[in-house]
């Protein structure tokens, strides 16, 4: 079961698939958000490891107040999935791509954020 991940059919199909001839120039919109969700889980999992040790070090906050925040970064995620895309794919007219490109520079602009912040401005983050 688990050596299927290894096989190179899979790879060679997920490949095809992905770089196949799409109406109305769709294959760059796929590329597109492949590259972009790389580049968010990159910056997600860039982050998570550190962030509670660089939070505690550079704003003094302990383990409730660090929850507290990543209870709430919780309830955005949840709202932009289920309210906020929903809105700006209906209603907008945004492609996924575009969504994604704005996903991702949201998460770029907060790392810089959080990487220039000091203690007096840490009550605008919460």
């Amino acid at each position: 079961m688990c050596l299927t991940i290894f096989d190179w059919k899979n790879f060679k199909s997920a490949f095809e698939a992905t770089f196949k001839k799409r109406p109305h120039g769709l294959r760059k919109y796929v590329v597109l958000l492949a590259l972009t969700f790389i580049l968010e889980i990159f910056l997600i999992n860039g982050k998570g490891p550190t962030m509670f040790l660089f939070i505690r070090k550079e704003f003094s906050w302990d383990e409730a107040t660090f929850g507290q925040f990543a209870a709430l970064f919780g309830f955005v995620g949840l709202f932009t999935q289920y309210v906020a895309v929903p809105f700006l794919s209906e209603n907008c007219g945004l492609h996924d791509t575009t969504i994604g490109i704005l996903a991702v520079t949201g998460c770029a602009i907060q790392q810089v954020c959080m990487s220039t912040a000091n203690v007096n401005c840490t009550t605008w983050f919460v």
